[in-house]
């Protein structure tokens, strides 16, 4: 039967500048001198996989968007574009908001066009060149009509926190 003498904590060298140090044990045997290197060596790579997972997030997005209507008017055919995609959201009543659409990314300033009683308001269109996107983030667009006689709508922001993928 072999005895274990000793134990030796081994660092490797990273392969990629994202992927984290580890370290392995290196058993050595009295008689032998068998390093049961290739073993931890595989249990190693085996826990570092099964254990890191990273969320597909750049700091751009995925921004997880919601309309809120604040008005006392019903919104039909809501069509959003965040500067990271367009999506028709449908109609949403009066005081109510929409489920959650994910965009590859969002900047504060959206375009927002929507049909009140067959008549279309917006926001006109938007300048993304110098704006900074919100990142990867859950917020909520709350629309609401800042001039009638201009068909004019206004968007402000609520960051609602960050996105939660598990």
């Amino acid at each position: 039967m072999a005895q274990w003498v000793g134990c030796q904590l081994v660092l490797l060298k990273k392969s990629f500048p994202e992927q984290p140090y580890f370290f392995i044990f290196v058993l050595y045997d009295k008689d032998k001198k068998i390093m049961m290197r290739y073993i931890f060596s595989i249990l190693g790579i085996v826990l570092m996989i099964a254990s890191c997972t990273k969320p597909n997030h750049t700091p751009e997005g995925p921004t997880d968007v919601r309309i809120r209507n604040i008005t006392d008017q019903d919104f039909t055919n809501v069509i959003v574009d965040t500067g990271g995609g367009e999506h028709n959201y449908g109609n949403i009543a009066a005081g109510a908001e929409t489920a959650y659409f994910r965009f590859e990314k969002a900047y504060p300033n959206a375009e927002v066009t929507v049909m009140i009683g067959g008549v279309q308001y917006s926001t006109g269109e938007q300048d993304y060149t110098y704006a900074t996107y919100i990142g990867p983030d859950k917020i909520t667009y709350v629309v609401y009509i800042s001039n009638p006689e201009q068909k004019k709508l206004e968007v402000d922001v609520i960051l609602d926190g960050p996105i939660d993928d598990k």
